[in-house]
């Protein structure tokens, strides 16, 4: 009976946690699901943008000349 009982709560607790991650919106975005996380990722390529090229002195990045 014991274990009837944890296991429903814890299908109650997976359900509750799945509700909330459903419906978890900033500025009609939401935060918790893939929903709009797929919709919404770019590369920068995509975006029109370059990466920046960052020159490190030779000493600084530990190698040797």
């Amino acid at each position: 009976a014991d274990r009837g009982s944890i296991q429903i709560e814890t299908e109650q607790l997976t359900d509750e946690i799945n509700r909330i991650a459903d419906q978890a919106q900033y500025n009609q975005m939401h935060m918790l699901s893939n929903k709009s996380a797929s919709q919404n990722v770019r590369t920068a390529e995509e975006l029109g943008m370059q990466p920046a090229k960052i020159n490190t002195p030779a000493s600084l990045s530990g190698s040797q000349a």
